[in-house]
């Protein structure tokens, strides 16, 4: 018989068939790599009351992105339901999981039809309008969760994004895996940058880094270093990637930097 990990360690658990207002949908198996993946019907997990409330502030906000930049003729995508693999693992040792804290998302799905998946959209190309939207939502979840691990994080999240609140918001860590693939992902995909998306923050990263932050406007903060300006850079991240628009589109500040 397997160990049952959440003996003692569920409190305040709440059961919830949506995030953002937008319906839940469990996956129907394993995919394969590179295709898009099934869902079955309308599905309830159970949460952490304040991670839930967490993740409705995400999907909500998530939500207003798609609908108000995405670059279409009508100028909106409109999020239908979210595609996941569970919240709540007794099962998995995995603490986020096993405190019902930790959430693996597979799918966002719009009313048109389109779609943003975990297991589909990174594989389609360098600098694609998928892989942009794939970037985005995962920028997105890092300025409300601690941790967010992607297909570039390793390839046992190849098929979902997990995202959970046992580590708080900071900083841009250029010391964690997950941070680095993240920056390593961006400066590849909005600038077109010629590096390999594998963690580790060398001075081919930094520089590539560091290139991004100028085309953002954002060389007088300092998102590796303050929990504020790192949010900064995740912003212009999604801002980017949410309106598949190379880096230096769009400018978070055009001063000069100086003395104050």
């Amino acid at each position: 018989m397997s160990k049952h990990y959440c003996d003692g360690k569920l409190v305040d658990i709440v059961s919830r068939n949506t995030i953002g207002g937008q319906e839940l949908r469990g996956r129907s198996f394993l995919p394969d790599p590179g295709i898009q993946t099934s869902f079955g019907n309308f599905h309830s997990l159970e949460f952490n009351t304040g991670f839930y409330d967490q993740c409705n502030r995400w999907a909500s906000n998530m939500d207003w992105w798609f609908y108000y930049n995405s670059p279409y003729s009508d100028g909106t995508l409109d999020t239908d339901w979210y595609g996941e693999v569970g919240v709540k693992a007794c099962h998995r040792i995995t603490s986020a999981h096993n405190r019902a804290r930790g959430f693996d998302l597979c799918q966002i799905r719009f009313s048109n039809g389109w779609l943003m998946d975990s297991n589909w959209s990174p594989t389609r190309g360098d600098g694609s309008l998928h892989v942009r939207r794939y970037l985005g939502v995962a920028a997105n979840l890092r300025r409300y969760f601690g941790t967010v691990l992607t297909a570039w994080y390793n390839n046992d999240h190849r098929d979902h994004i997990h995202f959970d609140d046992l580590t708080s918001v900071q900083k841009i860590r250029t010391n964690t895996r997950s941070d680095t693939t993240l920056v390593q992902a961006a400066a590849k995909h909005l600038n077109g940058e010629s590096l390999s998306i594998d963690g580790d923050w060398g001075p081919v990263t930094g520089a590539a880094y560091t290139r991004l932050i100028s085309k953002f406007g954002l060389t007088c903060y300092s998102p590796t270093s303050n929990t504020t300006d790192g949010k900064r850079f995740l912003y212009m991240v999604i801002r980017h990637a949410i309106a598949n628009k190379p880096a230096g589109t769009y400018k978070y500040s055009s001063r000069v930097c100086g003395p104050s």
